[in-house]
């Protein structure tokens, strides 16, 4: 099954529990910077900052549970999410998160299953994980990526009704952006007419009783930034654009702004 939606920054582990071995693999190829290397990337960066780390899988590895705890002493834990799978969230203790980090983020493009966006067992295994984190003072996001195979009324209707009953505390709906594995499908980006009327219809079910629906703000097409944050790469590296990589994964050149070691 060809899957649509990859992240545009990540390389795959395929047979755990082998991900130590690979991990030291991985760092000598450096696809991946030693724990020496994230820390002083922790150092160089300087408040007040909001901080969400991301992947790939950010809990896979070891090494990254010294950095989110260096980082939440820095900036706070209310300053600092993980988006996440279940995967990575069956790696760590409830106290750990609920120590070290404000929010739990996680992608859910779709309700049902099997499907082409996702692997098999992606969507249910992610929920049956953030109902577990909804009853601990973690906070939670999901992350919803607007194509055109989301967007009918029933579709959105069954999803904004399954993150209620998991209780999930917000929502955010994200334009699909033709970077990564994602510049291959053309056909799935919405006009603007379409983006409006999906948008106008989740904000039509928030209520009370499930999540708040929020937009992610995008800037003018066509310029170096779309969006109002930065991307710190797997290498260290700055970009003005959280999206602004190719289909191999890496972060195109012109978006670059430094390297953070």
């Amino acid at each position: 099954m060809e899957l649509f939606f990859c992240c545009v920054n990540a390389y795959h582990i395929l047979q755990p529990p082998g991900w130590e071995i690979n991990l030291e693999k991985l760092k000598n190829q450096r696809i991946e910077l030693s724990l020496e290397e994230k820390l002083q990337i922790v150092d160089n960066l300087e408040n007040p900052l909001e901080i969400d780390i991301s992947g790939g899988e950010p809990l896979l590895f070891r090494d990254n549970l010294e950095i989110i705890k260096k980082l939440s002493k820095k900036i706070g834990k209310e300053n600092l999410s993980i988006t996440t799978t279940a995967k990575g969230l069956n790696l760590v203790s409830l106290n750990f998160l609920e120590g070290n980090v404000g929010e739990i983020g996680f992608s859910y493009d779709f309700p049902y299953e099997p499907n082409n966006l996702r692997p098999f067992g992606f969507i249910s295994s992610n929920l049956k994980s953030i109902r577990k984190i909804s009853k601990t003072n973690l906070h939670t996001l999901a992350q919803i990526i607007l194509t055109r195979l989301n967007i009918s009324p029933s579709v959105i209707k069954q999803i904004y009704r399954n993150l209620s009953d998991i209780k999930v505390n917000r929502l955010l709906l994200m334009k699909y952006f033709l970077v990564g594995r994602g510049v291959y499908h053309n056909g799935l980006v919405l006009d603007s007419e379409e983006h409006k009327k999906a948008i106008e219809l989740y904000r039509s079910l928030e209520n009370s009783e499930g999540p708040k629906v929020l937009i992610q703000t995008v800037l003018k097409e066509g310029t170096k930034r779309n969006s109002i944050n930065l991307n710190i790469t797997s290498q260290g590296l700055l970009i003005s654009n959280p999206w602004a990589y190719d289909e191999k994964g890496n972060p195109l050149k012109e978006f670059i702004l430094g390297d953070l070691i």
